[in-house]
């Protein structure tokens, strides 16, 4: 029997485009537009599908539209296959849609935090505070080392995301980025500076960290349907009055998706089914995890074989209320 986790990824995978495949076949899927669209207060499902790049990538339309395409696809997928995960996990921003699909926050809520969190970091981006960098090809501990020997007077820079152990973000001011991508550039590695993207992750998002933290104690949360594990400790939040703080936290400090990954796999997960519109998180968890199973539901090939994989074993559809 397998023993199934849910991924759902965050900036990076927007694309325009992205849910069009959902949003055309399932009616399910385009209630889910419709409703982000009421509360965010712009199209989504026109911004995905038919606005500008530079449009989709102003942070607070792109998260809510991710957020929105990352439900899409669970709510599919539950109406499709039904069976539930053992576990749920999201990267960065990712996070809310894995905690709106256990239940624990509601869909309208998510909308509402993400569009004020995208707000918040299209400040950064349009004042030039920093940005993020993925550093490919080279040991995280390496990049730790130069995070630390190029930081200084001049700036600051730390590593943001622990991806793989040979994949990395950075986030911090930008000539110490430079000065980074540079360094890793010479040690025969790659970089892959993220298209409008804030220092987020990084002591630079601290008062706005603060800011989020006093929004997030405004709402209500309920009790998770199955455990969500969290960008900051790599470990379930095992009690919902964690997640304020936790969410807060994030901002301000690394993604640990490397022991997300490592968790998961101690406790058994043989399947892993990335719930967003392209395989980024499916690639990480071949890279740390080879012996999980990785399927993207995004992508019509993998989605049609995960549907016919749980057809042949009798499990398909079993029904579950959506969140």
């Amino acid at each position: 029997m397998e023993k199934i986790a849910l991924l759902f990824p965050g900036q990076g995978s927007q694309y325009v485009g992205m849910g069009k495949s959902f949003y055309d076949q399932y009616s399910i899927a385009k209630q889910t537009y419709e409703e982000a669209s009421d509360v965010a207060g712009v199209d989504l499902a026109k911004l995905c599908f038919e606005g500008s790049l530079s449009e989709l990538n102003q942070n607070e339309n792109m998260q809510p539209a991710l957020l929105a395409t990352n439900v899409a696809a669970f709510r599919v997928y539950m109406e499709e296959v039904g069976i539930r995960p053992q576990f749920c996990a999201g990267h960065s921003m990712g996070e809310y849609s894995a905690l709106v699909c256990s239940g624990a926050m509601t869909f309208s809520d998510a909308v509402r935090i993400t569009k004020l969190r995208g707000a918040m970091m299209q400040i950064h981006i349009d004042r030039g505070t920093g940005s993020m960098t993925i550093m490919d090809g080279i040991d995280a501990s390496i990049v730790e080392q130069l995070c630390e020997q190029y930081s200084g007077e001049q700036g600051v820079a730390v590593v943001s995301c622990y991806n793989s152990p040979t994949q990395a973000a950075v986030s911090g001011h930008q000539y110490v980025l430079e000065e980074i991508e540079t360094a890793v550039l010479d040690a025969d590695g790659q970089v892959t500076p993220l298209m409008s993207s804030a220092p987020i992750h990084s002591s630079l998002m601290a008062e706005d960290a603060e800011r989020l933290g006093q929004e997030l104690a405004k709402y209500s949360y309920n009790m998770f349907k199955w455990p969500v594990l969290s960008n900051v400790t790599g470990q379930p939040y095992g009690d919902v009055e964690r997640i304020p703080g936790l969410l807060t936290d994030q901002m301000v400090k690394p993604v640990q998706w490397t022991r997300i990954l490592q968790y998961l796999e101690r406790f058994g997960v043989t399947l892993a089914i990335e719930m967003g519109p392209k395989n980024v998180l499916n690639k990480l968890t071949k890279t740390n995890c080879p012996d999980i199973n990785s399927l993207c539901f995004g992508e019509k090939a993998e989605r049609q074989k995960l549907i016919s994989m749980f057809q042949s074993d009798g499990k398909k559809k079993k029904e579950y209320p959506q969140s």
